[in-house]
């Protein structure tokens, strides 16, 4: 449910700063991504240690951030090239006006636990049922990661005027736990294992199917 995108600036009359490779090489050689550093994203640190990008005339920077939101702006002014995150981050932004988004291709392929909804063992929160009225910490509001969980949550009717969402970084969610900041965490990998194996029980799946997730530019 996410992937890797280009946005062309709605407003400000930038033109798209990936273009396509030429005969001699590609059309720019000097490229900035930005992706969340999860696991779902492993593959493009892969392809940067082992070269892969150099290999096809590439210099690929790796910026990480907190989420596809926060990187639109950035895609607007030219810092950033191509990002990695949420279809629904990219389909909200055009939807508004504020970039035109073209996604270039599945960033990858999500399996079950992968992203879990975790909660301290001394929570006393046993299923998911028992999250009604609860904080759950979120990486984007308005995001698929909102989007899924309210989804997780319907089965057990809970809606989502009955929990409150919270923004907050991947890695910074464990330690929020920990302290007693939130209740819960729509966690992905390597946090999950960390949250686990430090603090925090597995509660249930989030993701329970293969999802995709999208590559754009804007």
């Amino acid at each position: 449910m996410s992937g890797i995108a280009v946005a062309a600036a709605a407003c400000t009359g930038h033109s798209s700063p990936a273009g396509t490779a030429g005969a001699k090489g590609p059309e720019k050689p000097d490229l900035v991504v930005a992706v969340v550093p999860a696991e779902a994203n492993a593959g493009l640190y892969i392809a940067q240690a082992e070269g892969l990008f150099a290999k096809a005339g590439l210099h690929v920077t790796i910026k990480p951030v907190v989420s596809a939101q926060a990187v639109i702006p950035a895609m607007l002014h030219g810092s950033v090239d191509v990002d990695g995150g949420g279809y629904v981050t990219y389909i909200l932004a055009q939807a508004k006006g504020i970039a035109k988004i073209r996604v270039l291709a599945a960033g990858f392929a999500l399996g079950p636990h992968v992203n879990e909804i975790i909660a301290l063992s001394r929570a006393n929160i046993q299923s998911p049922a028992d999250l009604r009225g609860k904080t759950i910490a979120v990486n984007q509001l308005g995001s698929v990661a909102s989007d899924l969980t309210y989804t997780a949550l319907a089965p057990y009717g809970i809606t989502p005027d009955q929990v409150h969402l919270v923004a907050m970084p991947f890695p910074a969610m464990p330690g929020a736990l920990a302290a007693g900041k939130i209740d819960a965490a729509y966690e992905t990998e390597p946090f999950v294992t960390e949250a686990v194996s430090r603090y925090a029980w597995f509660l249930f799946p989030q993701v329970t199917s293969v999802a995709q997730a999208p590559i754009a530019t804007a």
